[in-house]
């Protein structure tokens, strides 16, 4: 193997060997670099206006709750199999069949690249104009910022790892001033006294919430199949989505409410952060961004494993800036739910596949025996999607949280046709 190839290796395909593993705490810096972004300030914002603070700071903590149970079972199987997740979905839903579940999940990263370009670049002209006098179209920053993101995804994990050594500390750093300026103009009682506009319910605030993270705990396999154990993975976990992600979306929604700013950049500039914030944004849609290409990189190698992972990464950050500059922002909230709706059914196949019809043996080479599509799996994930949707309509009720009914659903269902069919 060239030196080259060396530094660009990322066991797209194969099980991540023992010698590349990485502790929990660098792994939850990766994934805590994902909840600090754009579209989840923007989210907070949306959702405390709407339901008012002590409504919207008990969804945060609900969606909290459940992201980081998702995710840490996700998290356990990328642990165990040391697999990616788009080597996982080969074998629940068929080396054939797994090809149409990556590219539908490369598709939605390339929406979320989208969001996440399309925000930067309206902030970062902001920013720029207020802050430094600079005046250049948002297209530019778009650009500028999707070929920075492509050529910083490039060298795979190793380059999310590093990235994130710098740029978590920094934004952890601002999460923490940005808590003690709302705090310090406030009182708790006062925030809790805040209504909102009604303008979602609780429960669809909850699909909103989850929707925007849950293609990311679905993914997680990604990251924590670097994980050196158990530990490992509850540390990433627990740091990343119970910590990071609920506190964002607290620090946002006080904001929103008190001032009635929902821009990320409008609610940075209001706590006073100044030029500051244009360095938040930038670390922020970086490594958020970085993540999404990296995990559709994946997703596309797992499909068409005879070119280069770094080939796609520039294919993916090319569409992705072309969907920023055809403002995919304007549809954020739809996009959130209904990839929510349709990928919370996947994880719930997925996981029932590993621990209960395959108990944890996946061996590459079981693959070959497989047959090529996985009917059973196919159906129990149209049958999760669709009780998902009908929940989020609220033309059904189960538990009143549409992402937790598609993935209990989904995997229900799956083990009863893997039953079934084991049962002839």
């Amino acid at each position: 193997m060239s030196r080259l190839e060396q530094l660009v290796e990322d066991y797209a395909t194969e099980p991540v060997p023992e010698s590349a593993t990485y502790s929990g705490w660098r792994i939850g810096f990766v994934l805590g670099g994902i909840g600090i972004a754009l579209p989840a300030i923007l989210a907070g914002a949306e959702i405390g206006s709407a339901l008012g603070y002590a409504q919207s700071a008990l969804a945060f903590l609900v969606a909290g709750l459940l992201v980081t149970t998702l995710a840490l079972v996700t998290g356990f199987v990328g642990m165990r199999s040391r697999l990616s997740t788009y080597m996982i979905l080969k074998f629940a839903f068929g080396p054939v069949g797994a090809g149409f579940v990556n590219a539908a999940f490369a598709l939605a990263q390339f929406g979320w690249f989208g969001v996440n370009a399309y925000y930067f670049g309206l902030a970062a002209e902001s920013a720029a104009v207020s802050t430094l006098g600079l005046a250049l179209p948002a297209s530019a920053y778009v650009i500028s910022g999707g070929v920075l993101m492509a050529a910083a995804t490039v060298f795979g994990y190793k380059s999310l790892d590093k990235l994130a050594l710098f740029a978590f500390p920094l934004m952890l750093t601002v999460l923490a001033a940005m808590l003690a300026s709302l705090f310090s103009d406030a009182t708790l009682a006062e925030l809790l006294a805040l209504d909102g506009s009604g303008d979602l319910t609780f429960a669809q605030a909850i699909t909103v919430l989850a929707g925007g993270i849950i293609v990311g705990v679905v993914l997680v396999p990604d990251l924590t199949r670097y994980a050196r154990g158990t530990v490992d993975v509850v540390i990433a976990v627990l740091l990343a989505l119970a910590l990071v992600e609920t506190l964002i979306h607290v620090a946002a929604a006080g904001p929103a409410l008190r001032f009635g700013v929902q821009d990320p950049l409008a609610i940075l500039l209001r706590l006073g952060f100044g030029s500051f914030a244009l360095l938040f944004l930038i670390s922020a849609s970086l490594t958020t961004n970085v993540v999404n290409l990296y995990g559709s990189a994946l997703a596309l190698t797992a499909i068409q494993p005879r070119l280069p992972e770094w080939v796609y990464v520039i294919l993916a950050g090319t569409v992705g800036t072309i969907l920023a500059l055809f403002d995919v922002g304007a549809w954020f909230i739809d996009f959130l739910i209904w990839q929510s709706v349709i990928f919370s059914a996947v994880l719930g196949v997925y996981v029932v596949d590993f621990f209960v019809v395959r108990r944890a043996r996946y061996e590459l080479a079981l693959l070959a025996t497989l047959p090529p599509v996985s009917l059973p799996a196919f159906a129990a994930w149209i049958t999760g999607a669709t009780v998902a949707a009908l929940c989020y309509l609220e033309l059904l009720t189960l538990t009143g949280m549409a992402n937790l009914d598609g993935a209990l659903v989904a995997g229900g269902c799956y083990a009863l046709f893997e039953r079934g069919i084991a049962s002839r």
